[in-house]
Parts: structure tokens; C-alpha cells; sequence
């Protein structure tokens, strides 16, 4: 009997001692901090597998997209597809606009870009062998996987002969954020003016809160100050995620995308506009000198702005119609006519490239028997261009060809990828 309760005590003591290692007691925090090597190396072990499933995660794209009425494949030479990511278009506006102020480049050369604009002015150097992140401040409207297309052809580092932001490969203020919005929808184009929301704007941006704006008017300052201080706050109050806040006064724009849903202090019942504020990532014309982790870039990420902040520097909250409506067709990049060898030979092209999303660039390259670009027409900058002809880009693209082997070649791209739509090889005899 006393042999029956002694193992029986002997039990339940073991049973004990395993439940408190179990839900992490002191011995079993011991333990792990003791065997940190050993965990880490798991963590590592498995990495791969974890990328692997986030990146098929995040690769899920929208199914339910249709091409627009009247657009049938059959009718283009060369016709190409894209996906949409799926998710929370908010978000996803968001996180590209990380994704742009992220890559990481070194700088082959030394790059001095100087302009002066009037209202603001362009004054940057990249020095040789530093390492920068996020998309050069440009003027040439790129896409990001452009931008990563060259750093890619240089093992990670850009090069660039430019001395102005009106010919280097990058973005600005607003290009930045129309890449980010033509992840998800293809009807938000232009330039900083066209998110003002004045009745005659060319994109899905909506006024956000009750200040009112009158029709055609594109400076911010008139309207904030035609509307009463509070009205503004309340607007401000409204902002979330992917929302944006755009001003232009005498002719100098900036905008900038929301990253955190609008913290709001209320005082005696009223908006605290010095403690309320937003947090928003954005393209700036100079380096950030407030960081200490000893990032080099010109892009401001999560900056907290209060909403006299806002109202001061006359800024307006918009938000997007994609937002309430996804957006449901889908996008094509295509090249309507077949050109042949024997066109080319005869030292002209036909046909034109176009897509349903705003085009970025246009490349019609000239290659050589040795695989040299002999001719190149970049066509980019685009604001709100859709189509581009052809034929007036190479008006002198054979004027001096040698009789010899080339190949012709037209690649484009739009915010969500960029395709080959033509290789041609031909013989000048």
C-alpha cells in the first residue's frame, strides 16, 4: 500500500515538473537562451521555406479581371497580359511605395544632377562607390523594375552619364506614387494637378472630408484658404491608409501617400490640430538629413506631419476611387502590326504600341551582327500617354546603316511589368 502512494506522489511530481517546462519556466527560458545557436540554425534551415511561401502568398493575383469591351487579342500582332496583386488595395499602394524607397544600388560613377526649376531646384551628387536606397529623384516618370533592370546589368551598381533630373532613369514626387496606384488601377494618371479634386481632374480622386474647392482650381492655397480652419482638420481626421495629400502653391507641387490610418487629439471637444497628425512615405529632391542609421536617400518614409503642419504648407486630403470600386479590367501591353524584314529593310517600321494602363517607356533598339546597340530611341516621361506611333520615333534611326545583319527590337513596359513586342532580324544590302 505505502509502495502504491509513494508511486503514486512520484507521478504526479513528474507530471509537474513537465507542465512548468512545458509553458516556459524560468528553466526553460534558461534553456533556450542557452541553446540560441542551436535555434537560430533551425531558423535559418527553414528560411527558404518560409520566403517561399510568403512569396506565393504575396503573389496571388485578382482572377476576375476582363479585357476592355472592344480590345480582342487576335486583332494585335503581339499581344501581352498582366496580373493585379491581390489584397487590400490600400495596402498595397503602400507597400510599393516601400518597395520603391527600398532598392538598394552603389553608385558607379559619380552623378551630379543640377537643375534649376524656378519654384524648387534640383541639386544632387551620388558619389562613386556609395551605397543609396530607394529610386533616383527623376523627372523621367521610370517604372521600378526599369530602375532594377539597370542596376541588375551592372551587378547592383547604376551608372549614369546625366547631369539632370530630365534624362536619368527614377522618379519624382508623383511618379512615384502613380507606380504604386498602377498596381492596382489604371485610371489614376497625369501630374500632381490632376489629384486636386476640382471637378475637372483626370483621375479617380476623390475629395476627402466637406471643405469645398471651386471648379478648375489647381492651387491648393486659394481653397484652404477659402475653407474654415476646422473644416480642414475634420477633413485631415479622415485620412487612412493609401489615402494622399496633395498641394501646389504658385506653381510648386508635392504630394504624398498616407501610411498609417490619421491619429486624432481632441481638445475641449475640438480637433488639437498641433497634436493630431498623419505619417506618410514620400519622393523628395534632397537627402534626408534627419536619419542616423547612415541610409543615403532622398525618400521620406513614415515622417509624422501634424495637422497644422498640413494646413501651413496649404496641403488638401484626397482619397481614391479604387479604394470603394476595385478596379476590373485587365491589363495588356500590344503592338498592332507585324513588322517584317522586309519592311525594315526598306528602313522604316509600321505600327504602334499601346495599352489600356498608362505606358512608362517605349525602348526601339538597332542591334548589331555583334549584339551592339548600333541606334536606340527611348521614348519616356509619360504622363497620361497610352499609345505611341512608331514611325515619327525613327524618322532618322537608318539614315546611316551600313550594309550588314541587324536586328530590330521594341520593348515597353507600364507601371506593372514590361514585355518584348517585337525582334525582327533583317539585312541592309
Amino acid at each position: 500500500m505505502k509502495l502504491n502512494r509513494m508511486l503514486a506522489i512520484f507521478l504526479v511530481l513528474v507530471m509537474t515538473l513537465s507542465l512548468l517546462v512545458s509553458c516556459g519556466g524560468d528553466e526553460g527560458t534558461k534553456e533556450s537562451e542557452n541553446n540560441s545557436t542551436v535555434q537560430e540554425s533551425t531558423v535559418e534551415d527553414t528560411s527558404d521555406k518560409t520566403v517561399e511561401e510568403t512569396a506565393s502568398e504575396t503573389e496571388e493575383t485578382v482572377t476576375n479581371l476582363k479585357l476592355p469591351d472592344g480590345v480582342d487579342p487576335d486583332k494585335y500582332y503581339k499581344f501581352v497580359t498582366f496580373e493585379l496583386p491581390e489584397g487590400d488595395p490600400r495596402q498595397l499602394v503602400v507597400e510599393y511605395m516601400r518597395t520603391q524607397a527600398h532598392v538598394e544600388w552603389i553608385a558607379a560613377n559619380d552623378i551630379k544632377l543640377k537643375d534649376d526649376l524656378g519654384s524648387w531646384n534640383v541639386n544632387l551628387t551620388y558619389e562613386r562607390g556609395r551605397t543609396y536606397h530607394g529610386m533616383i529623384y527623376s523627372n523621367v516618370n521610370s517604372s521600378l523594375h526599369k530602375f532594377e533592370e539597370q542596376i541588375a546589368e551592372n551587378k547592383g551598381k547604376f551608372r549614369s552619364d546625366a547631369t539632370s533630373w530630365e534624362n536619368i532613369t527614377g522618379v519624382g514626387c508623383c511618379s512615384a506614387i502613380l507606380n504604386a496606384i498602377q498596381q492596382v488601377t489604371n485610371d489614376v494618371y497625369g501630374e500632381t494637378a490632376n489629384f486636386i479634386p476640382n471637378g475637372k481632374n483626370t483621375c479617380r480622386a476623390i475629395k476627402l472630408g466637406d471643405y469645398t474647392v471651386k471648379d478648375g482650381c489647381i492651387q491648393t492655397d486659394e481653397i484652404v484658404a477659402e475653407n474654415d480652419q476646422q473644416v480642414m482638420y475634420k477633413s485631415y481626421a479622415l485620412l487612412d491608409v493609401g489615402d494622399v495629400i496633395v498641394k501646389r502653391v504658385n506653381g510648386a507641387p508635392h504630394i504624398r501617400v498616407v501610411t498609417e490610418k490619421a491619429t486624432v487629439v481632441e481638445t475641449n471637444g475640438r480637433i488639437n490640430p498641433g497634436r493630431s497628425y498623419v505619417k506618410c512615405i514620400e519622393q523628395t529632391n534632397a537627402f534626408d538629413k534627419t536619419r542616423t542609421d547612415g541610409v543615403l536617400t532622398t525618400w521620406r518614409e513614415d515622417k509624422l506631419y501634424t495637422f497644422t503642419d498640413l494646413l501651413d504648407s496649404k496641403y488638401l486630403p484626397v482619397t481614391l476611387g479604387v479604394y470603394e470600386t476595385p478596379e476590373t479590367e485587365l491589363p495588356y501591353l500590344a503592338l498592332n502590326e507585324e513588322i517584317t524584314p522586309a519592311i525594315l529593310a526598306k528602313k522604316t517600321v509600321v505600327g504602334s504600341v499601346s495599352s489600356n494602363y498608362p505606358l512608362k517607356h517605349v525602348y526601339i533598339s538597332l542591334y548589331n551582327s555583334n549584339g551592339m546597340v548600333v541606334e536606340q530611341e527611348i521614348c519616356s516621361g509619360f504622363d497620361d500617354t497610352f499609345s505611341v506611333g512608331l514611325r515619327s520615333k525613327v524618322t532618322n534611326f537608318f539614315n546611316d546603316l551600313k550594309p550588314g545583319n541587324y536586328t530590330f527590337v521594341v520593348e515597353a513596359g507600364i507601371a506593372l511589368g514590361s514585355a518584348e513586342l517585337c525582334r525582327v532580324d533583317f539585312t541592309v544590302a
